[in-house]
């Protein structure tokens, strides 16, 4: 439409002229895409904002499950992800393939986006199609600061995907050194913590005197048990992020379907490429 066309070339004098008319706010494009998504997914921010003003839903999904809060991830632009959120748009919307805006910032890691996110509450324990918590995902991208971040809160280190592979476990395999020490420094301090809590019982009992009855800590433990890869990880090989086909479903780099990569300034609103994440390194 040509509110489409206006959004995503940031021409705000039209954009405004047509939500002034009233015209329809919410209309798909062939890629099932709003005019929001549009302007997002060519950061577009200005026409994006009007239109959010204007009431348009930010949590309306694309043919690949996208939403607008995706695409603003994906650019890693904060600014208009915490309009989107202050606009209702759905912390928690899962795309084609089990991505949540913090999954997929955590595999294309945007860190800063990430610990945006993370302030915001989202669930750090979601799962993609594959079982993968955002540490999980961490861990195979190799990025050992998006790793540190996450083990600063309380997230569980011990969950294994639907391969039977643990965090620590990939990152062995992987022979990501600095990741592996971040495991064991993280798995001694929680180790001191518990030991000076069950040497200090009266601290303990001295600050849920005057509240509910003390509740058993529930301290994460690190797996040791070495399960081995199950065929689904054999098939893969390697240790890429397996989510097949790419992102968005179809996607994969120059096959001319759309996905989340930007049209930043580009003008032609087709063939926006999403990473094939299941045969593909993590960026």
């Amino acid at each position: 439409t040509a509110l489409h066309l206006a959004s995503a070339n940031g021409n705000s004098e039209v954009v405004k002229l047509l939500l002034d008319r009233q015209c329809q706010l919410n209309v798909l494009d062939n890629k099932n895409r709003t005019a929001l998504t549009k302007a997002i997914q060519c950061q577009e921010d200005e026409c994006a904002l009007m239109l959010l003003e204007h009431g348009t839903d930010p949590n309306i999904p694309d043919e690949f499950g996208n939403t607008a809060l995706h695409y603003a991830v994906y650019n890693e632009d904060k600014l208009m992800a915490k309009a989107l959120l202050l606009h209702g748009a759905a912390i928690e919307s899962k795309n084609k393939h089990g991505l949540t805006p913090l999954l997929l910032g955590v595999h294309e890691q945007k860190q800063q986006v990430v610990k945006f996110l993370i302030k915001k509450k989202a669930n750090l324990n979601a799962l993609d199609r594959y079982g993968r918590t955002a540490l999980i995902l961490a861990v195979r991208c190799g990025s050992a600061s998006i790793v540190s971040l996450l083990l600063e809160q309380n997230i569980d280190v011990s969950s294994q995907d639907l391969s039977g592979q643990t965090t620590r476990e990939y990152a062995v395999s992987s022979h990501h050194n600095v990741i592996c020490q971040l495991f064991s420094d993280y798995k001694e301090k929680r180790m001191l913590k518990i030991s000076s809590e069950n040497s200090n019982p009266s601290q303990r009992l001295k600050g849920s005197e005057n509240s509910q009855p003390e509740k058993m800590s529930e301290e994460p433990e690190i797996n040791k048990d070495c399960d081995r890869e199950v065929e689904e990880v054999k098939k893969h090989g390697s240790n890429h992020v397996g989510l097949p086909e790419n992102l968005a479903d179809g996607a994969a780099a120059g096959n001319g379907d759309d996905g989340l990569i930007p049209q930043s300034k580009s003008r032609t609103p087709g063939s926006q490429q999403f990473p094939d994440t299941e045969n593909e390194e993590c960026h």
